[in-house]
């Protein structure tokens, strides 16, 4: 487990890594305990407010956040949500509340991945990913409505991939009587010296059965593949 409860005055992240250089500070204050094990699994935020310069863009972030798989989501604060934006970049996490589960919601607009230093990434991405927690437990076999609705667009990562557009949206099959599809299309793929013109994946079914469709097309070749599973103890 952790716990950690630190103020930060003028702090100078170079001290810990010289990536960083001398312009670079943070001020304010970040309160954290928690735990993820197999006795315990939670991650709570009291308090986060910080604010700070690096490579001359502004680091903000706000909020409080109550993740618990321990405890009921009736035995939780309902002020549940965390806010970090550095250079037009912000990630929005929630941990919404109602008395049978908690429902994570992950909420993405960043315009500018290649302003982020040290990561290598370039492009945009924007949407929202979400799961509920049934009967507070993280495992797969327990994830409700896992929903995703993602839009990413020139994405680069260094020189090894390049996508000009990807896409992610709807459910993945978690239900037992529900027939639930998810789907993912990415355009304009470069993947060292392979060039991919389409990638299609559709996942369609309910959490016992479900099947996999796969299509890659190339300006010289085309491929499918179709896959059948289920997401049982069986199987996983």
């Amino acid at each position: 487990g952790w716990s950690i409860d630190a103020v930060f005055n003028s702090f100078k992240p170079k001290y810990f890594n010289g990536l960083f250089n001398d312009q670079d500070i943070i001020n304010g204050k970040i309160q954290t305990k928690g735990e993820w094990s197999n006795r315990a699994k939670y991650i709570s935020i009291p308090q986060l407010n910080i604010k700070g310069l690096i490579q001359g863009k502004t680091l903000l972030g706000h909020g409080n956040l109550n993740l618990d798989l321990n405890r009921s989501a009736a035995q939780l604060s309902n002020q549940n949500k965390v806010v970090l934006s550095y250079a037009n970049n912000i990630v929005e996490l929630t941990n919404q509340l109602n008395a049978s589960q908690q429902s994570l919601e992950l909420r993405v607009k960043a315009d500018n991945l290649g302003e982020i230093p040290f990561i290598g990434l370039r492009g945009k991405v924007r949407g929202v990913l979400s799961a509920g927690l049934k009967n507070n437990h993280l495992a797969l076999t327990h994830l409700t409505n896992l929903r995703a609705n993602l839009l990413a667009e020139n994405l680069m990562f260094k020189d090894i991939l390049q996508v000009r557009t990807l896409k992610l949206q709807g459910d993945l099959p978690t239900s037992t009587d529900q027939i639930d599809e998810l789907n993912l299309s990415a355009q304009h793929i470069k993947f060292n010296q392979v060039d991919v013109n389409q990638v299609n994946a559709k996942l369609t079914g309910k959490r016992s059965e479900h099947a996999l469709k796969l299509n890659i097309a190339q300006s010289n070749a085309n491929a499918s593949i179709e896959l059948q599973g289920g997401l049982t103890p069986q199987n996983i």
